[in-house]
């Protein structure tokens, strides 16, 4: 499994103590003024320190949901329109490690840490399921949700730092916790392998990245793109990806137009024919000659006739996803965006995370300008991914500290 990379700095801000976390409420001007960034209201998530989860916060029932970091599961909701803390509670039964990531499955929230994967029924909070794979000896990876509903983890059986694990895609109904194993590779003469979340494409077939010698070091690490029959038990075709830096595998490739599956793997970014496989085309990023792990932080974003993307490195590149030509480059778009991007088409902007610039960054979606940088709420870095509720036409992200929303105008547009 990749490192993640932007969370091996520790994080321990103190700030003042108080009884009950406290709001600082904006109230709207008057009059549009010249910022894009319209702040509403941003409310601290703990009294106490400072907040770094892996998991990044979502939309559910209403609610802005966070995950804690104090060790144990730990779950906060705030009011989207007030952002007042509307509960928090913690999980001891699940055990003593924090939510990891956390998903929305066909109008269920799932949730796991290290060991177990479980739903939560908003209402109560209450858990309405879970499954404990640590007693498998199964050490969880990244997850997804298909656009059937249904929710994929990958984890590796009988883990092993030097290789050896048999890795697993596994399915669960979210509504009670069924789980299947889709697909497993076991080990063998060429190596540990190792696959990426899937994406669902149709007639039950999914594509994900394969590294078939997971366990050797980056420059001699092969990439391959798999199609996947879960009906029928076998691969519908496998084509390489690349020779070396292998590098996509916590995200899940992208499909345009159900016809072209994109995927990244080191410095390039190709589109592959999904019937057959076929690489349709490849794109080299500008400014790069070493391959790296870049496809390891944002996943592609394809919207319309426009694909997304961004590496580790500072660029956000807009490419045309038929062709892979591309259609602008802005080289300090935002350093190591987080998971997902967003297009919002009311103001025709890209809106993202950069953790790396510990930024909000808003560009243009026609040129890739920057048309702002909102860097720090009370001297504290933006963390997390923005994620947009169509209801109250506001965006929602964290810092390591507060909970935050924030709407977009572009006065000059």
């Amino acid at each position: 499994m990749v490192a993640y990379m932007k969370y091996s700095v520790a994080f321990a801000i103190l700030i003042a103590s108080c009884n009950e976390p406290t709001i600082a409420n904006v109230d709207p001007p008057s009059e549009v003024e010249d910022s894009i960034f319209d702040l509403q209201w941003a409310s601290l998530m703990d009294s106490q320190q400072s907040i770094v989860s892996l998991a990044d916060g979502l939309i559910h029932q209403g609610m802005y949901i966070k995950a804690g970091s104090d060790g144990l599961p730990r779950l906060m909701a705030f009011d989207l329109e007030t952002g007042e803390k509307a509960w928090q509670r913690d999980y001891p039964e699940i055990g003593d490690n924090e939510i990891i990531h956390m998903f929305v499955a066909d109008g269920v929230l799932i949730c796991r840490n290290s060991f177990t994967v479980f739903a939560v029924d908003i209402g109560d909070q209450s858990i309405r399921w879970s499954k404990g794979l640590g007693s498998l000896n199964y050490r969880l990876g990244r997850g997804t949700v298909l656009s059937t509903g249904e929710y994929c983890l990958i984890a590796d059986e009988n883990f092993d730092p030097l290789g050896g694990q048999t890795n697993h895609v596994l399915r669960f109904d979210p509504h009670n916790g069924e789980m299947d194993i889709v697909v497993s590779y076991a080990p063998d003469s060429i190596g540990t392998k190792s696959t990426s979340p899937p994406v669902y494409w149709r007639d039950d077939i999914i594509v994900y990245n394969l590294a078939p010698n997971a366990e050797v070091p980056p420059d001699e690490g092969h990439q391959q793109l798999v199609a996947y029959d879960m009906a029928a038990g076998e691969e519908v075709w496998r084509v390489p990806v690349i020779d070396k830096y292998a590098s996509n595998s916590i995200h899940p490739p992208a499909i345009y137009d159900d016809r072209i599956v994109i995927t990244g793997g080191g410095h390039h970014i190709f589109g592959f024919d999904l019937e057959t496989g076929q690489q349709l085309w490849k794109y080299n990023l500008p400014g790069h000659t070493f391959g790296g792990g870049f496809w390891t932080t944002t996943n592609h974003l394809v919207h319309n006739n426009r694909l997304y993307i961004n590496a580790l490195s500072e660029e956000v590149t807009c490419l045309d996803p038929s062709t892979g030509r591309e259609m602008w480059n802005n080289p300090k778009g935002g350093a190591n965006c987080s998971d997902n991007m967003v297009l919002y088409e009311k103001e025709n902007v890209l809106v993202l995370t950069s953790w790396g610039y510990g930024s909000v960054m808003i560009l243009d979606a026609d040129t890739g300008e920057t048309l702002h940088r909102e860097h720090r709420y009370e001297d504290v870095s933006y963390s997390n991914d923005p994620v947009y509720d169509e209801e109250t036409d506001m965006f929602f992200t964290s810092t390591y500290q507060h909970a935050v929303a924030f709407k977009v105008r572009r006065p000059n547009k």
